[in-house]
């Protein structure tokens, strides 16, 4: 299965659970150049779940207890050469990714990311993790970015303690709730499309 799609300058990153791309060897990552696909290195260990560019490198999260040669704890970043690990990375999956104010930011099922508590939702700034307030109390599937805020979706239903049925929004210091949230199902796909967030 091909779980997420990123393009890079003029290549098209595609990530999943898949073993072959184009007839060719690629465990997980594959990067399509306009005529054919090529693997990243030797790929990652289990699924890759999600993709993002952040300073020019394509990041993978998913189920990675390795990637390439390297122990990657959830997630990893592509250089041109090799995969490389963030830090510690994370105890858990990570199952979302995006950019916010220059910070990649990563969603999933862990609760710790570089050694310290992240309860789900965990920023990158290149060299270091932090944790987001709080976090959430059930898993983070989705994030996007919408009117200059981080907003995430999932399963959980507090946001750093707030009622936050599904969804929430973060403003660089705190989680609030959007509208009146969703009161069942999950969250699993947010995007935005003429200045409207879609769920």
């Amino acid at each position: 299965d091909a779980r997420d799609l990123a393009p890079l300058g003029h290549q098209l990153f595609a990530s999943g659970s898949f073993s072959r791309a184009g007839g060719r060897a690629a465990m997980g990552a594959a990067v399509w150049d306009g005529s054919r696909w090529n693997a990243l290195g030797s790929g990652a260990s289990y699924a890759i779940r999600a993709l993002a560019e952040f300073r020019g490198e394509v990041i993978a999260g998913g189920e990675l207890p390795i990637a390439g040669l390297h122990l990657a704890g959830g997630i990893a970043r592509w250089n041109g050469d090799q995969w490389q690990p963030l830090a510690a990375g994370t105890n858990g999956t990570v199952l979302a990714l995006t950019v916010f104010r220059g910070e990649l930011i990563a969603g999933g099922s862990f609760v710790a990311a570089g050694g310290a508590g992240a309860l789900r939702v965990a920023a990158w700034n290149g060299e270091r993790w932090r944790p987001l307030a709080g976090g959430v109390d059930g898993d983070v599937f989705a994030l996007a970015v919408y009117a200059d805020e981080l907003i995430a979706g999932g399963s959980f239903a507090h946001a750093d303690g707030r009622v936050a049925y599904r969804i929430a929004r973060w403003d660089g210091q705190t989680w609030n709730s959007l509208g009146r949230d969703t009161s069942s199902g999950h969250v699993t796909a947010l995007t935005v499309f003429r200045d409207e967030l879609i769920i």
